[in-house]
């Protein structure tokens, strides 16, 4: 072990440019893993912001849902709820009628006491609008205040809501978004429908494949100097396990501290993405703070499953006893590889009439065609590339014209591997 990590010691920092190769394999690691954390918190996020901005517009899934009529006697646990929008300085404020009786125990999201008629609670950012707007134009529309909501239980720092506290007859006769109703609590829901929840998953998988791809990619510069630094290790006598084993250190040398700058790059990150607005707020920063064990197993899996493919390629280079590396001819891409790409098209194809399937069926089909369409565009690339670099050699008039297409030819799948990533982005996005 100790003669491998000297080995791999000379491979990664032996000199100028082998340094200059790590500092690039760090830095791409590292760009990598704070793109992936931030997307994998993005999309925990959602579900949970959309809770906290539904809860307001009193959905008839409400608990103890029923509606409100002339003469209802309220219980204890019940409130009287409506809701409805207004409009100050271009800005829209969800505004929400409750009527409770005196003994109340009901209360809002949070755990914020239910205002009395004539007092209001309000949002942290709706509270300093209230303050710096004058009284005659906005507040007084809505009486006193009586404190603020806690500010995660509306969707984000920006959010104007309003909780006005009301007689039940002002309930039962306001105009709002719905039917006034009776409910025992205000709760949101994370996704309006199924339909909803499986775009969601699909645009998971949709961008975090690409981001996938760029650390598989980044991991692999200077390829062809690796190579020939192995065929000289193979030349002064080492096995091909040793220089397997080599290859995975060096590959852990280099992933590593890429994955763990990443890490803090990616909490660096979170104030200026959290400023992005998305519905009708911005994120608040814990929003995108993911759990420690994703961390930890974002950074485990990247440095475990870059070693074994960096080992699993040794292994494969067909290095012989003397260091002379053969060229390993590939073999000619078929047409066959189109299949998986043609079973994901088709399993979407299928998803609108499949939709009366119940959820719990349809959303892996779903998800399970996105990944194969996702895998079948890197699967079947190298295929059109080889018809293309045909064509375009056939066409060819120039020397390196003729060279280079027919290199295509006898490798399209190192050539795609070149532009896999940026192609399944591409796709991703317009399959989504």
């Amino acid at each position: 072990m100790t003669g491998r990590l000297a080995l791999a010691r000379l491979l990664v920092a032996g000199d100028r440019s082998a340094r200059l190769r790590l500092l690039g394999v760090i830095a791409g690691v590292m760009v990598g893993v704070a793109l992936f954390l931030l997307l994998v918190a993005a999309s925990q996020a959602f579900g949970v912001r959309n809770e906290r901005s539904t809860w307001k517009d009193v959905y008839t899934s409400t608990p103890g849902y029923r509606d409100l009529e002339p003469g209802t006697v309220l219980t204890h646990e019940e409130a009287a709820v409506v809701a409805g929008l207004d409009h100050y300085g271009g800005r829209t404020i969800s505004v929400v009628l409750v009527a409770t009786r005196p003994d109340t125990t009901f209360t809002l999201p949070g755990g914020t006491p239910a205002p009395p008629p004539g007092r209001y609670v309000a949002s942290p950012a709706l509270a300093q609008v209230l303050a710096e707007a004058p009284a005659d134009r906005l507040a007084d529309r809505y009486g006193a205040p009586a404190g603020t909501l806690a500010p995660l239980t509306v969707e984000g720092p920006d959010s104007l809501v309003l909780v006005r506290g009301a007689e039940q007859p002002e309930v039962l006769a306001w105009s709002g978004r719905a039917d006034p109703q009776v409910v025992t609590r205000l709760v949101g829901t994370d996704y309006a429908s199924d339909a909803y929840r499986v775009v969601a998953v699909v645009g998971a998988v949709a961008v975090l494949v690409p981001v996938a791809l760029l650390v598989a990619v980044v991991t692999d510069l200077g390829a062809a100097q690796r190579a020939e630094r192995f065929a000289t290790l193979r030349l002064i006598g080492a096995t091909p396990g040793t220089v397997a084993g080599v290859a995975a250190l060096e590959t852990v040398a280099t992933t590593l501290p890429g994955a763990v700058l990443g890490t803090g790059l990616y909490v660096a990150l979170v104030p200026v993405a959290a400023r992005l607005e998305i519905g009708t707020s911005t994120f608040y920063p814990t929003d995108l703070l993911t759990t420690p064990a994703v961390v930890a197993a974002t950074v485990a899996g990247v440095v475990v499953g870059s070693a074994a493919v960096a080992w699993w390629r040794a292994r494969r280079a067909d290095l012989g006893p003397l260091g002379a590396q053969r060229e390993r001819s590939e073999q000619p891409a078929r047409p066959v590889t189109l299949l998986p790409l043609g079973i994901g098209v088709a399993g979407l194809a299928a998803a609108p009439a499949a939709s009366t399937l119940p959820f719990e069926v349809l959303w892996p089909v779903v998800v399970a065609a996105v990944v194969v369409n996702m895998l079948g565009v890197l699967w079947a690339g190298p295929y059109p590339t080889a018809v293309a670099a045909r064509v375009l050699a056939a066409r060819a008039r120039t020397a390196p014209g003729v060279i280079g297409y027919n290199w295509l030819v006898q490798h399209p799948r190192a050539a795609f591997r070149a532009v896999g990533g940026l192609v399944v982005a591409v796709y991703a996005v317009t399959v989504f």
